[in-house]
């Protein structure tokens, strides 16, 4: 069939180069997908939550009706899995890349190359088949063994028996999803990691010494900063890094999408090191500790390495001296207060934040919290409490000390333009000396019920959470309602539950591992399909 056929063709057009190996070294990267039959109900899932269930059940029948118990899908084994590998060399352009699919029948599989898909394979004495295909600048060269039709490029040896790694030995490795990519981090050849950490180093070089109209000295060294930092994290990740795979995965048992990036150090490597450093640890308070769920949450806590925590020291100073430099004479001395409350907290390195929103009666956006780590918070206070009495009274009225919790002041901030973010004009702030507490609010028992929380012991590096159903009006108000209804309706039926549409990404760590994961909702996906369906009529 086409796209069986097609699936070789574009495979070994993403990686459309080989070369001859000495002896038959594991592949630098991995490719598994599952097999046909396996696809099928993925297929038909997928096809549901984004609305198009009818076509997606069709493709799945007509393809069943092309299934033969002999010959499968002209040729190809509908119950074994796809892969394929790369091995890189130091000569990057004669790397061996190998497609392999499962073989169900060499006649069929032949058949289809030349009566459907209109190519000539011509076969050697060898074996080995040999094709010009459409768009490929070299020939391709495929055989039949071990169960398999493995196809290469350019060079027909690779596909000798003793060139690549036995079929039931690659193929013992499942796919931990419907497919899964590894890249072997430690079998790249260290001429290879040399060439592209000298490129990136030069590609850096010429950003950096780009001149940019009213950069200051501040803003120059952290330019020269940021990309020394990053030659660094790249020649760490390539150096110590040992493997990072990608997954995705789909399927009705868990009504949900999710795709998986990981990365795993050397044990005992500086990079392992940073990586166990950002183990969960306690963070912020968690603003999901409501009576209400937020339609949109996200949580941070990352901090700078020690050395380029120190190394950043006289960035920050250059940067605040840009401030004060760039400021009007007249703010100078008020500027200089300000940076000084500031300044222990950005030297610190340390990014530790929570936020939330919650919808209103309505659907919009109607309250907002915020909290962050500060060091030396109380000389932030200072100036809340010296500049907040001469805000123009136009602006805002503030009332310091309007409430309290346990000794920490909670001041009120009501902004009197007509016009203001979000609908709401009430802002409350409390801040402590390691803490800075925001609400956006008509009422401050929000505010009360943050400082009253305890840390949160689960705080991941990275976390953010959303309910898609709930998103529409908060950043489109003048969205029509009856849409809205038609596309709940269309979605949920008459039984949603709270997780249904939920989407989610988070970032963490265990031992020498991080984790970079994505997960949606099959019902979130499928709000999403009908919600762009009804905004186009």
């Amino acid at each position: 069939m086409r796209f069986v056929a097609g699936l070789a063709v574009v495979g070994i057009a993403l990686f459309a180069s080989s070369g001859r190996a000495a002896e038959v070294p594991p592949p630098t990267v991995e490719l598994r997908i599952r097999s046909v039959n396996q696809l099928l109900p993925t297929f038909e899932y997928l096809a549901g939550i984004l609305n198009q269930a009818e076509a997606g059940k069709q493709g799945v029948e007509f393809l069943k009706t092309l299934t033969d118990d002999k010959t499968g899908i002209d040729g190809i084994d509908p119950t074994r899995p796809f892969g394929m590998s790369v091995t890189l060399t130091k000569d990057v352009i004669d790397s061996p890349v190998l497609v392999m699919l499962p073989l169900a029948d060499e006649a069929a599989f032949l058949s289809l190359l030349r009566d459907k898909l209109s190519l000539d394979p011509k076969k050697s004495k060898n074996g080995v088949y040999t094709m010009d295909v459409p768009n490929l600048p070299a020939p391709v060269h495929f055989r039949f063994a071990q169960g398999y039709v493995v196809a290469t490029v350019m060079n027909a040896a690779n596909i000798d028996d003793a060139k690549f790694l036995p079929m039931k030995d690659f193929f013992a490795v499942k796919p931990e999803g419907i497919a899964d990519l590894k890249v072997h981090l430690d079998r790249i050849p260290e001429d290879v990691t040399k060439v592209v950490l000298a490129q990136l180093e030069l590609k850096l070089k010429d950003e950096l010494e780009k001149d940019v109209e009213g950069e200051g000295p501040g803003q120059a060294k952290l330019k020269t900063w940021a990309g020394d930092r990053a030659a660094e994290v790249a020649s760490m990740l390539m150096k110590q890094g040992k493997l990072l795979t990608w997954t995705v995965n789909a399927g009705a048992a868990a009504d949900a999408a999710v795709t998986e990036l990981r990365m795993t150090a050397e044990e005992g490597t500086p990079l392992a090191g940073i990586l166990a450093g950002l183990v969960r640890r306690s963070g912020q308070p968690s603003v999901l500790a409501t009576a209400d769920a937020p339609a949109l949450a996200v949580a941070a806590k990352l901090a700078l390495p020690p050395e380029a925590r120190t190394s950043f020291e006289p960035v920050l100073e250059a940067l605040l001296k840009d401030a004060v430099d760039q400021a009007k004479p007249a703010e100078r001395g008020v500027l200089v207060v300000a940076l000084d409350a500031i300044k222990p907290t950005l030297s610190a390195g340390e990014l530790d934040l929570a936020g939330a929103l919650f919808n209103d009666a309505d659907g919009k956006i109607g309250t907002v919290a915020f909290s962050m780590k500060l060091v030396k918070g109380l000389e932030i206070e200072k100036l809340l409490k010296l500049f907040g009495p001469f805000i123009p009274a136009k602006d805002a009225k503030v009332t310091l000390s309007a409430d309290a919790v346990e000794g920490t002041s909670i001041h009120k901030i009501e902004l009197t333009n007509e016009k203001t973010d979000f609908g709401r004009k009430t802002i409350w702030i409390a801040i402590r000396n390691d803490r800075l507490l925001v609400t956006v609010d008509p009422d401050v028992k929000r505010m009360k019920s943050l400082l009253a929380a305890k840390p949160n012991a689960d705080a991941a590096p990275l976390k953010i959470d959303g309910i898609v159903s709930r998103m529409p009006r908060m950043f489109q108000p003048t969205i029509d309602r009856e849409l809205l209804k038609t596309v709940n309706a269309e979605t949920f039926g008459e039984g949603k539950k709270p997780a249904d549409d939920a989407m989610g990404l988070s970032l963490t760590s265990a031992g020498n591992e991080i984790r970079l994961r994505f997960t949606a909702q099959g019902k979130a996906l499928k709000f999403l399909a009908i919600y762009s369906t009804e905004l186009k009529k």
